[in-house]
């Protein structure tokens, strides 16, 4: 039978429609996705005025290849805190009154906002408050393209530039804890001078606390009052400078341990109608606290005990009264006591004796000592071991060589020996006496006791004490010791923040005090036995 002309036409359409859709399905079987159009690229703002508005928000950004699939493009301000969630679901939701549109033009796009426009929110442009800038590239047909928006701008914050310049405000700001006062003492402001200091009067730096610090600006650093910061003449070099003990926060009270602070520097401008005053960021947050100093006490003579928490460690100071005529001295029974091991001198962890010579130790006395303390260690030349011989167990080992440093930890405490060279004084000749300095590690700091050193032909240079960052050296000073060529070789090689000056004859104490005083007039002196000192 033959069909009707309909009837195969209608079977014709029947399979063309079959093979259309069959067409329009990927090969899972699911409808086709849009395709995602070009994002714009390169977007860039800038704040271009003072109105305080949109007019002062220029945008720009390049085109996207191929503008025949768009219709325009949108720009969205969106308020810097909500911009990490700012997405193309949201840009294609946004009111129209809420964004500006850009017309293409076959070129590449700056514009400006209006005096009305509106952030993502609908609320007006202004200054002082961060935003960033997005593009959305809209397609002429959302059945077959998708929109594609940019990645955020820039953060921006229009500010009124309306005003006089601003001085250049410091940088480089650092704030340090360098003392133990737990007051301003103790802390260390150091910056970056501003450039041209021709233009400004002074700096003023602020102590903030550190949780009012985020709301801290220049107009609230110009009403501070004078007596809550501190002001910094300019110098035409950097600064660094500790504050004063009774320095106080910018509301009054004064600097304290254990609470949070950030600095600020101000820089003041000289003429207020031709410049604005800058400030700083702020620095690092800073807590002084408090740490426990190093003791040091003077014996007799050239011997020092130091003391740092539990540890405690004597040199030359072990001595008897009879071993020390024409040298400073206690009296005997106040030498008996550290030799007999009463408090403040028990548990002494280690004894160092610099050399064999009877003003630095007396045999019988240190002998005394380690016997009733089996625990304490004795460091000596090997020319006074042998008269120890009966404490073999406490002797520390080691083999040095004269210029040569090594290291040893005794007690849990860090000794660095240094053979060094002993002065020649009064027509004696001690080249071949052995003689030791001791650098001990105690409290994070460095002491360097010389003993009788020969300060020119100790070779010094040699040791490499530069580094070491000593905080106090102990110094001999009687005869014709204090000169300036000793004087330069010990600031030389060694560069310590303290000189402590030791082993003074009684006969000449006045005499040689004076030199010290020419030589070395920041110098500080032991001439009373049991008098201290804390580092």
């Amino acid at each position: 039978m033959i069909k009707s002309n309909n009837s195969v036409l209608f079977l014709l359409a029947s399979i063309f429609t079959l093979l259309i859709f069959s067409d329009c399905k990927d090969d899972e079987g699911s409808d086709l996705e849009p395709t995602k159009i070009e994002s714009i690229s390169s977007l860039s703002v800038s704040d271009i005025g003072d109105a305080g508005n949109g007019t002062d928000l220029q945008i720009s950004f390049s085109r996207i290849a191929d503008e025949s699939q768009i219709e325009e493009y949108q720009i969205f301000v969106v308020e810097s805190a909500e911009s990490a969630d700012f997405n193309l679901e949201k840009a294609e939701n946004i009111a129209s009154d809420n964004l500006f549109t850009a017309t293409k033009t076959g070129n590449d796009i700056s514009i400006h906002l209006l005096a009305s426009s509106k952030t993502v929110n609908g609320v007006s442009i202004t200054n002082d408050i961060p935003y960033r800038v997005f593009v959305m590239s809209v397609t002429v047909d959302p059945m077959l393209f998708a929109n594609a928006l940019s990645v955020a701008s820039e953060e921006i914050t229009l500010i009124d530039n309306s005003g006089p310049p601003t001085v250049e405000s410091v940088s480089n700001l650092l704030v340090q804890d360098t003392g133990n006062e737990g007051s301003g003492l103790d802390m260390q402001v150091s910056f970056s001078r501003s450039t041209d200091e021709s233009i400004i009067s002074e700096y003023r730096i602020m102590v903030v606390n550190s949780e009012e610090s985020d709301a801290f600006n220049v107009e609230a650093a110009a009403s501070v009052s004078s007596e809550n910061f501190t002001t910094v003449a300019k110098t035409g070099n950097d600064i660094s400078t500790n504050l004063a003990a009774d320095s106080k926060t910018i509301t009054g009270e004064l600097i304290t341990e254990d609470v949070a602070y950030k600095v600020f520097v101000m820089t003041v401008a000289a003429d207020a109608n031709q410049y604005l005053n800058a400030l700083s960021n702020p620095s690092e947050e800073i807590s002084l606290s408090s740490v426990e100093k190093v003791k040091v006490t003077f014996i007799a003579n050239d011997g020092i005990m130091i003391e740092f928490e539990d540890k405690k460690v004597v040199i030359d100071a072990i001595n008897r009264v009879s071993n020390l005529g024409g040298w400073i001295s206690p009296s005997s029974s106040e030498l008996m006591a550290l030799e007999n091991g009463e408090p403040p001198y028990d548990d002494i962890d280690i004894i160092m004796i610099t050399h064999n010579h009877g003003d630095h130790y007396h045999t019988a006395a240190v002998a005394n000592y380690l016997s009733n303390h089996p625990e304490t260690k004795l460091i000596a030349t090997s020319d006074v071991e042998p008269n120890f011989s009966a404490f073999a167990d406490q002797i520390v080992n080691f083999e040095i060589e004269k210029f040569e440093r090594i290291t040893t930890v005794q007690n849990g405490i860090t000794i660095d020996v240094l053979e060094v060279e002993h002065f020649d004084q009064f027509g004696n000749i001690f080249d071949d006496d052995e003689s030791y300095a001791y650098n001990i590690h105690l409290g994070g700091k460095r002491f360097l006791h010389v003993g009788d050193l020969d300060y020119l032909d100790s070779q010094l240079e040699g040791f490499d004490l530069l580094s070491d960052d000593i905080t106090v050296v102990f110094i001999p000073t009687f005869g014709d010791l204090v000169s300036a060529a000793n004087r330069d070789a010990l600031i030389e090689n060694v560069e310590p923040e303290n000189i402590v000056c030791l082993h003074f004859l009684t006969s000449s104490l006045s005499t040689t005090l004076a030199q010290i005083n020419n030589i070395y007039p920041d110098a500080d002196a032991f001439t009373t036995p049991f008098e201290t000192r804390e580092y």
